[in-house]
């Protein structure tokens, strides 16, 4: 399944930027940079200006709805996971929302966001787009990084938030996620291997309160690796190619993520966390397993495995001990 966000969404998102007539777009787009990569969101409050907001939106939200995809298409291979509600904390311009579209079919939707003009702009792309939800998403403004949710649904989310939250906070706004949750909490962060230091901490947290590791990890028992993260690649607009002065027609995203569940669901044996290196007559991967990481290379006299293991990809689940991809 791609990972790219719809077209009408990105025409949408350019069509504000035309009608707004924003004379700074690039000035704004390497200011949206910037701040991203400084990890300061959370100090500055950055994204309080309407324009900023739209700018964000055409730089970031392609790859950020490509990250979140990635990890919904794996949450999707959770035997009978249904979840029938939603609550997204830290909504942003809505990028959960179009991503979960077509994969589940909520009864309700929760989205909380601190910042006004974030959320305006989202539901304004909501009003146009040909989503259809059971019934309309409800928002609320909420800072996460200050307050417990106090609502309920199946699944929770929180994508590029918890690197907003300050240390002292991280455990108690954690556990306000989880608590939430009735059945499955969603994190996604970007792949620093600071990002996934605190990721490391965070799962700590998670199965520390009863929650099982659906996915990325094999297993329930402590993380030895020293930074797991995994890509997608997207495909640039020519309105994000000039943002962004990029002359390369894709992005390549880069993040980390924990599905955490209350159910204990059947782990893959093995999960790809590098990209495979594809060689003549063979195919070597490294492998996150419940013994740590291993080196895996398959050559071409195993034949079917072999065959299979040409098209896997980084982040797909494996499974070495019986000679058959995950699927």
């Amino acid at each position: 399944m791609t990972t790219d966000m719809p077209v009408f969404l990105k025409r949408i998102i350019e069509k504000e930027i035309q009608d707004r007539k924003i004379q700074n777009s690039k000035k704004y787009a390497a200011e949206i940079s910037q701040h991203y990569q400084s990890h300061q969101w959370n100090k500055t409050r950055f994204l309080q200006d309407p324009e900023h907001c739209v700018i964000y939106a055409a730089t970031r939200m392609p790859a950020t709805f490509g990250a979140v995809r990635s990890v919904l298409d794996q949450a999707r291979l959770l035997d009978g996971f249904t979840p029938a509600s939603l609550i997204d904390a830290g909504s942003g311009t809505g990028t959960v929302l179009w991503a979960c579209s077509g994969l589940f079919d909520f009864e309700s939707v929760l989205c909380l966001e601190r910042e006004k003009n974030m959320a305006l702009f989202a539901q304004s792309v909501l009003s146009e787009s040909h989503i259809v939800f059971k019934n309309p998403p409800v928002w609320k403004e909420f800072d996460l990084t200050v307050s417990d949710i106090q609502e309920k649904a199946d699944l929770v989310t929180a994508s590029y938030v918890l690197n907003e939250v300050e240390p002292d906070r991280l455990e108690h706004t954690v556990l306000s996620l989880w608590n939430a949750a009735n059945e499955a909490l969603i994190l996604i962060d970007p792949a620093t291997p600071k990002d996934f230091e605190r990721i490391k901490t965070i799962r700590h947290i998670l199965i520390k309160a009863g929650a099982f590791i659906a996915a990325p990890c094999p297993h329930n028992s402590d993380c030895l690796n020293d930074w797991c993260h995994f890509s997608c690649r997207i495909a640039r607009s020519k309105m994000h190619r000039h943002l962004k002065n990029a002359d390369v027609p894709f992005e390549d995203e880069k993040f980390t993520y924990l599905i955490a569940t209350r159910k204990r669901y059947p782990s893959c044996k093995a999960r790809v966390i590098r990209s495979p290196l594809i060689e003549k007559g063979r195919v070597s991967l490294t492998l996150c397993t419940p013994e740590g990481l291993e080196q895996k290379t398959v050559s071409k006299k195993e034949k079917e495995l072999y065959k299979r293991v040409r098209k896997i990809n980084w982040g797909d689940p494996f499974d070495p001990g019986i000679n058959k991809l995950a699927t």
